[in-house]
């Protein structure tokens, strides 16, 4: 089931104690605390028991995919969303305003939290006893941990003989055909990009007077109000694939007129899930068309479906990495039904020996 919360986990029971919550840990919850002193700080993922999509929407959206009818059902998929919460940004904002609704009793009680009404979910912070605590609440349906999510590491591989510049352009770039598509349908002009990851550097030639927008988010999904820049050379590196003007006589960007809304929420390499919702949450309230997003984690994971599923019903395209571990393996969110998962290619057109590449199945 697409929406569907975790699979159910059977808990264990604290100090031989069962109590009214227990059932609402997850598994992860309590590997995590197990040992913990109740005074110990963590940030956990609060499920509420209002679903904001039935089962029967959710079935009807896998079974569209499985079928691969995206193209010619599409309205299928979309009829009974929109029905109730509109299209675009009308969905956007009435499903905003629905979810800070059903959340509002569980933030109020919590010691502090953050909305992440595009994951349906609350992020919440205190100590393991007044997360315990707050459990006990009759809106909660489950505690999660809060996950991290990092930059993709790059499997080393045999050297492969693919050439850095061609036709005054990156290998990259020249390759995907950028030049050609930029003369019938231009180079990026009055697109805002989504661009989360570890920062960007507006200093530099190729990127000045690129970024329109930046914010940073803590662990929490808090913004934390700091002046641009890049935590590592990552995000640096993806803004120039994105949207890089012509550096010392090279074509470097696939789209160089575009315009970027950044948000750091990998500082140093790695953030948090709510750091990185809170930034897409932050990008579509900018208006941008498209997320990107350089980062991951091993493995399908469901955490990703209503993130992913309602930027899209936002109108916004979400273009994730499936990792860089090889042949056989993918990472979320680039490999959930409705983002566009991005791998890595070779000079002879086949996938790069690094590149992740997966066929999922009973996911």
């Amino acid at each position: 089931m697409l929406l569907s919360k975790e699979a159910a986990r059977k808990p264990e029971h604290y100090g031989g104690k069962v109590t009214v919550s227990d059932e609402k840990f997850t598994t992860t919850y309590q590997q995590e605390v197990k040992g913990a002193r109740k005074d110990k700080v963590f940030t956990v993922i609060v499920r509420t028991k209002h679903e904001p999509l039935g089962e029967q929407d959710a079935k009807l959206a896998v079974d569209i995919l499985k079928g691969e009818q995206m193209a010619t059902r599409r309205t299928q998929l979309l009829t009974r969303v929109h029905e109730r919460y509109g299209k675009g940004a009308q969905f956007c904002k009435n499903y905003q305003d629905s979810r800070l609704k059903a959340q509002a009793n569980v933030v109020r009680e919590a010691p502090k939290a953050t909305n992440l009404w595009l994951a349906d979910a609350v992020a919440i912070s205190g100590t393991r006893s007044e997360i315990e605590e707050l459990a006990k609440h009759e809106d909660i349906e489950s505690v999660d941990i809060n996950p991290t999510f990092r930059i993709p590491e790059i499997l080393r591989t045999p050297l492969e003989d693919t050439p850095e510049v061609i036709d005054g352009s990156t290998w990259g770039v020249t390759k995907i055909q950028a030049p050609e598509v930029w003369g019938g349908f231009g180079r990026g002009e009055g697109i805002l990009v989504g661009h989360l990851d570890t920062g960007v550097d507006d200093t530099h030639p190729a990127l000045a007077g690129k970024v329109a927008a930046f914010e940073e988010f803590d662990n929490l999904g808090n913004p934390v109000g700091s002046a641009t820049h890049d935590s590592d050379d990552h995000g640096t590196h993806t803004a120039g694939t994105i949207c890089g003007r012509n550096f010392r006589g090279i074509n470097i960007g696939v789209a160089p007129e575009a315009q970027l809304a950044s948000a750091l929420v990998l500082p140093g390499g790695n953030g948090s899930f709510a750091q990185i919702v809170a930034g897409m949450q932050w990008a579509i309230e900018e208006n941008v068309q498209v997320i990107n997003m350089s980062l991951g984690g091993q493995g399908y994971t469901s955490l990703w479906n209503l993130p992913v599923l309602n930027a899209t019903l936002s109108g916004v395209l979400v273009v994730a990495s499936i990792g860089n571990s090889g042949h056989g393996t993918s990472g979320g969110p680039g490999n959930d039904f409705f983002a566009l998962g991005v791998g890595a290619t070779h000079h002879e057109d086949a996938a790069a020996g690094f590149s992740s590449g997966q066929t999922l199945v009973g996911v």
